[in-house]
C-alpha cells in the first residue's frame, strides 16, 4: 500500500508491478484475475534469517548466499528464499523455506 514509483508491465499473461521498497526494488506478480502470486525482494546476506543461512550452509557448505531473493507468498505461511547456485559456470536457482528446508517453487 505504501509503494512508490510503481512501474507496471505484463509478462506471460501476468501483471508485474515493480516499486521502491527501501534500498531495493521489489516486484509483485499478479495473475490476470487480480490475485497476487508473490512479491519478490532482493536481500543481502545479513538480512536473511540466521537459521535459514545455517541450514543451507549445513546442507551445502560451498553455497554462496550473496545473491538472494525473499519471496512473500500471500497464501503461504512462510517466506521462501531463492538462492543462485553456480553449477559449472551456469546459474541454477534453489528455493528454501523459512526453516532452511529445500522446497519446490514455480518462480
Amino acid at each position: 500500500p505504501n509503494a512508490t514509483n510503481v512501474i507496471w508491465s505484463k509478462y506471460r499473461g501476468d501483471w508485474i508491478a515493480t516499486f521502491g521498497k527501501g534500498s531495493f526494488l521489489s516486484t509483485a506478480v499478479y495473475h490476470a484475475n487480480g490475485e497476487r502470486k508473490d512479491t519478490r525482494t532482493p536481500i543481502t546476506r545479513d538480512k536473511m534469517p540466521k537459521n535459514v543461512q545455517e541450514s543451507i550452509l549445513k546442507q551445502r557448505p560451498d553455497m554462496k548466499l550473496d545473491d538472494a531473493i525473499r519471496i512473500e507468498v500471500p497464501k503461504g505461511s512462510k517466506e521462501i528464499y531463492r538462492i543462485k547456485d553456480m553449477n559449472e559456470g551456469k546459474p541454477a536457482y534453489k528455493y528454501y523455506d523459512a526453516d532452511g528446508k529445500p522446497v519446490k517453487y514455480d518462480y
